[in-house]
């Protein structure tokens, strides 16, 4: 399954840490590695539970992918539930979920704008008082409507639109951005 770069997870994980959610929600979690990461940084050792022991963790952790063939035993370890289905459709039709941080590694370039819009609003309603969204995407040019990218029979990984800063300043939100190969926006 594709993967993103690695540069980014260092600070996905200190922003992640610094905000300490007691609940998460990593849509779009692909094979679980942020699921893994989260779990380990977020709930095991770093806070004196243990990774291995499922029984001493304390964040409730749901992760979230619209294709069924990248879920591995992984996921069923480290998520508390596993929701198969688009983003779109859970944040529109789903019962009001609440989470305390909603995780958007590299999916919002994979629809329109505008959709990737309404997805934002739609999960802003799926956030606890105070609660936040990390998002990472690409922050430099992209093959846009490349069908080859379509790999693993999975027709969601071709990147439908390019984000930059300038189209998270339009939502409304209060936000901080880091940049470097990916953008990396914090929503609350």
């Amino acid at each position: 399954m594709p993967s993103s770069d690695p540069n980014n997870m260092e600070l996905i994980l200190k922003i992640a840490r610094q905000f300490k959610p007691k609940s998460l929600l990593d849509v779009g979690c692909g094979g679980g590695k942020y699921g893994v990461l989260f779990r380990d940084y977020l709930d095991s050792h770093w806070v004196g539970n243990a990774f291995h022991d499922p029984k001493t963790w304390k964040m409730r952790m749901v992760g979230l992918d619209i294709f069924p063939e990248y879920i591995t035993p992984v996921h069923k370890y480290v998520y508390n539930d596993i929701k198969i289905c688009d983003a779109i459709i859970y944040f529109t039709n789903q019962p009001k979920e609440k989470f305390d941080l909603i995780f958007m590694g590299d999916v919002i370039e994979h629809m329109t704008k505008d959709v990737g819009i309404q997805l934002l609003r739609n999960a802003r309603r799926h956030l606890t008082s105070g609660g936040m969204i990390l998002i990472s995407t690409p922050n430099f040019e992209t093959r846009i409507n490349d069908e080859r990218l379509a790999c693993f029979g999975n027709k969601h990984e071709v990147h439908r639109c390019r984000w930059e800063a300038k189209d998270f300043q339009s939502l409304g939100y209060k936000y901080s951005i880091f940049e470097d190969h990916l953008l990396t926006v914090t929503l609350v």
